[in-house]
């Protein structure tokens, strides 16, 4: 079951598949769900997700997922507070969330969190390419920084694991002016389990 849509919370992307049998990314081959959780924030839209990202003046928070998000600074020395953890140790499915826009700047974004991949394989789990939930960066413009997105989440189950293939989960970094600097994310939850 492979589900990508747009729910009411404005998260995108959660990719969910179960098999009976084995599968196989191959070498070369790329399962990208990154940017494409909950949206970061920008002036007077604020970041979605439970750990999203807030601001101040000039400089927006890292979102928290699996760690807590970077406080955003100006160069005034005022300081937000970081995205907060959240999300199952041992069975995450969330996705990231949004990075805080920087208040008062139209043009400093925080970064989108990472989306989800689930995968629940009863047999043989051949990885030869990528599963990537990265949360992307914000953006930093003329004086302003939006802070990272967090990760998301990549949850693996099967009954064996073989292959020489990567999965990854990182936060954000945060944005960068000469007014301020946005919050680095907190990385996303990957959790793999082999029977």
């Amino acid at each position: 079951n492979n589900n990508s849509a747009t729910d009411a919370t404005g998260a995108l992307y959660k990719v969910n598949l179960k098999t009976l049998g084995s599968l196989t990314v191959a070498a070369g081959a790329v399962i990208d769900v990154s940017g494409l959780g909950f949206p970061g924030g920008v002036f007077t839209t604020p970041s979605v997700g439970p750990g999203k990202g807030g601001g101040v003046y000039g400089a927006g928070d890292g979102a928290g997922h699996g760690g807590p998000g970077g406080k955003g600074r100006n160069n005034g020395g005022s300081m937000g507070s970081g995205g907060s953890i959240y999300d199952s140790l041992s069975e995450p499915a969330d996705l990231g969330s949004g990075g805080g826009g920087a208040m008062t700047c139209s043009f400093a974004k925080g970064g989108g969190g990472g989306g989800a991949v689930l995968l629940d394989v009863a047999g043989t789990l051949t990885l030869g390419g990528a599963l990537s939930a990265r949360g992307n960066s914000g953006a930093g413009s003329q004086g302003c920084s939006g802070g990272g997105g967090s990760g998301g989440t990549v949850r693996i189950k099967a009954g064996s694991l073989v292959g020489a293939g990567t999965v990854n989960a990182d936060g954000g970094a945060g944005g960068s002016s000469s007014y301020g600097a946005g919050g680095g994310a907190g990385g996303g939850r990957v959790v793999i389990s082999v029977a």
